[in-house]
């Protein structure tokens, strides 16, 4: 059981004896010519004693006057500790509700960069990389079908050729997850994962995880946290945060499953910048970091930088990381379908 659920119940605990008392002293008879209340039964007295311990203080020798004003001490102490409850609860179901609203993309986008290797005043282009999202029908249920695809250029495929394929099906209405598939071929490095995730019990069914046709993992279920993102859905989550609403240097955590492990994510929000992203095009950019994680995707730790449209769209027009030596770099070089005009570039 979780430690926010258990304070819960202790707090629901907590109103129903104070609850319970009060309407145990409503049944009490005040006899004004002794110094407290007849007690008209063994169970009676068991039952104000353990209200005298709930409010912590006397009443069965209490005036009538004292009585008053402690039971409406208590009736008060009920109202706000139930008042505390219920917004306690309200706080753990927004922290739980990771359901997010989609006002940045549509059906029907399409986003194309091109990669680039940059070391000082050199520039080699390697390849491209397409982001498209189309509504699809999959068990009974309507998702955007998010892919993404990279490949080098053929000019470099005798040296290094690298063509991978993700796929994710994303609920339209929660905007978490329900299927993923990775296929990826790099220099003859094979890895294909394909997951289904089941967010109501949280849990991932794993169809397959696959490196070089050697299997990893098949028909095996795996524990996950709430709300957690693979690794395009990630990238639509990113762009639906509320920027407006960050100061610079604030942190947004997440979840992100990665062949088949569980990782806590940050993102670091560094405010707006004027960025030229190639040649004279110039964009006002929210600028963000991201922590890479090592032995996934990526090689080594890194941190990626990211800077999106500053307008409704939030596109990323450039993300840049390091390398050992120089800068691995993918631009924006075409789009269609924006939901929104790219108001943010500056003429």
């Amino acid at each position: 059981m979780s430690f926010k659920r258990t304070i819960l119940i202790g707090w629901l605990y907590i109103c129903n004896r104070i609850w319970n008392a009060i309407k145990v002293v409503r049944t009490w008879k005040f006899n004004p010519d002794s110094s407290g209340y007849a007690a008209r039964s063994v169970g009676f007295c068991r039952q104000a004693a353990a209200f005298e311990r709930i409010a912590g203080c006397p009443f069965l020798n209490s005036n009538y006057n004292s009585f008053l004003k402690k039971y409406n001490c208590i009736c008060i102490k009920f109202i706000v500790i139930m008042s505390l409850s219920f917004l306690f609860l309200s706080v753990c179901q927004a922290q739980n509700d990771c359901n997010i609203q989609n006002n940045v993309f549509h059906s029907g986008e399409k986003i194309t960069y091109e990669g680039a290797y940059n070391w000082g005043p050199i520039w080699l282009k390697a390849g491209w990389a397409t982001f498209s999202t189309q509504k699809s029908r999959l068990d009974d249920h309507e998702y955007f079908h998010i892919v993404g695809e990279g490949k080098t250029y053929k000019s470099y495929d005798w040296f290094f050729k690298v063509h991978d394929i993700y796929q994710s099906y994303v609920d339209t209405n929660t905007m978490l997850p329900h299927r993923f598939q990775r296929d990826v071929n790099e220099g003859g490095h094979r890895i294909n994962n394909k997951y289904t995730f089941d967010h109501t019990n949280n849990e991932v069914w794993v169809h397959y995880r696959r490196t070089n046709d050697r299997v990893k993992m098949e028909n095996e279920t795996i524990n996950i946290p709430n709300c957690t993102q693979d690794v395009l859905s990630a990238v639509l989550f990113v762009r639906n945060l509320e920027y407006t609403s960050l100061n610079e240097g604030d942190e947004i955590d997440f979840t992100i499953m990665i062949d088949a492990e569980v990782y806590d994510v940050s993102i670091v929000y560094h405010g707006i910048e004027k960025k030229k992203v190639r040649k004279n095009e110039k964009f006002n950019c929210h600028k963000i970091t991201f922590d890479l994680i090592p032995g996934t995707i990526f090689a080594e730790k890194q941190t990626m930088t990211i800077w999106a449209t500053a307008d409704g769209n939030k596109l990323p027009v450039l993300v840049e990381s390091p390398l050992s030596i120089g800068k691995a770099k993918f631009y924006l070089k075409d789009y269609k379908g924006l939901q929104y005009p790219l108001s943010s570039v500056i003429n």
